[in-house]
């Protein structure tokens, strides 16, 4: 209903659409500090207010739709903008149902796109048959390895270590075992050597790539 968006709506300050995290994960909770933060927040909420003026709705359901930018750090590096609700994980088949003013709207798809963009980035023209996200392992069907490689390739991406990587990359497997719907259900949970030969075999892969270099965390770069 308009009157429950309209509530939510308020609840999001210009104060919340930016957040800095530590090392560790830890939201700061006063960003005065940080140089440019104003600027920041007033490009969220300026963004935020774009889209408050449209009418956007899953079938018949009007959408409350508002994002937040999130830094690791500083403001330096990668800011990445996430929904407060649930719209950006929406599963693929109720996107098709999303309209804005009326319009359906399309979905473009770039592949592998954090991956080629960091080969972009360093210079690196791929072949157009080469997978960034598929390794040999042949006790293992193509779509479900490959599944589980692009998670890795996240890990790697993401994580300062490979040991941190392949533990993550375990951590996603093992969550994954405990849903209703698991993804991952054909590879064991427990076995660290699994996951390292993963991440071992991806790093072989993405020999081009500089991963876990003096503990740079690759996606700030991103």
């Amino acid at each position: 209903p308009d009157n429950l968006i309209k509530l939510y709506s308020k609840s999001v300050t210009s104060d919340e659409m930016i957040e800095i995290k530590d090392e560790d994960g830890n939201v700061y909770t006063k960003l005065t500090r940080f140089k440019g933060v104003n600027g920041r927040r007033q490009f969220m909420s300026d963004y935020n207010g774009c889209l408050s003026t449209h009418d956007i709705r899953l079938g018949t359901i009007k959408c409350f739709v508002a994002y937040k930018q999130i830094f690791s750090l500083d403001l330096d590096g990668a800011g990445r903008i996430y929904s407060f609700g649930g719209l950006q994980t929406m599963k693929s088949y109720l996107r098709e149902n999303l309209t804005i003013d009326g319009e359906k709207v399309t979905e473009s798809d770039v592949r592998a796109n954090h991956i080629s963009i960091m080969y972009l980035l360093a210079g690196i023209t791929l072949e157009d048959d080469f997978d960034c996200y598929n390794i040999y392992l042949p006790e293992h069907e193509y779509k479900d390895i490959r599944s589980l490689c692009k998670k890795g390739v996240m890990c790697m991406i993401n994580c300062a270590t490979k040991m941190a990587a392949v533990f993550a990359l375990q951590k996603i497997v093992r969550e994954d075992h405990e849903s209703k719907d698991s993804q991952f259900s054909m590879f064991p949970p427990e076995d660290t050597n699994f996951y390292k030969e993963i991440i071992t075999k991806l790093v072989k892969k993405h020999s081009k790539l500089k991963f876990f270099t003096k503990g740079e965390v690759l996606w700030r770069k991103l």
